[in-house]
């Protein structure tokens, strides 16, 4: 970035909170900066844009760009063991809108699937 008079900025994506490593952060930033590689703005980490992201994709959900997928875990481990190609099979494609909205509505996990062609 600097060889093209840009600037280097270090984002931090911490959006799955699940896989979320304590320090982790901290340790990568304390490592790159023993290499004299430092951001030139603030860190961005992207959990603190949360709400422009779900703003987003709430948008793509509506006009039909992106669909919820209710399909636990288990689910999805079992199709990647049984499909060699680990594609999804887009279960969920086919549910409802308003079947997705109450869902969603009642807090069942979920998360969203582009809806791409094919």
């Amino acid at each position: 970035a600097i060889a093209n008079q840009g600037k280097f900025i270090i984002r931090i994506e911490d959006t799955d909170q699940s896989r979320t490593v304590p320090g982790a952060a901290d340790n990568l930033i304390e490592t790159l900066g023993r290499f004299g590689i430092v951001s030139h703005e603030n860190i961005e980490f992207q959990s603190k844009r949360k709400a422009k992201y779900l703003s987003e994709v709430n948008k793509l959900v509506d006009n039909g760009g992106a669909y919820p997928c209710f399909c636990t875990p288990e689910r999805l481990l079992s199709m990647r063991q049984t499909n060699k190609n680990s594609m999804y099979d887009k279960f969920c494609r086919s549910v409802s809108a308003t079947e997705a909205q109450r869902r969603r509505e009642e807090g069942e996990p979920h998360t969203i699937r582009l809806r791409v062609p094919g």
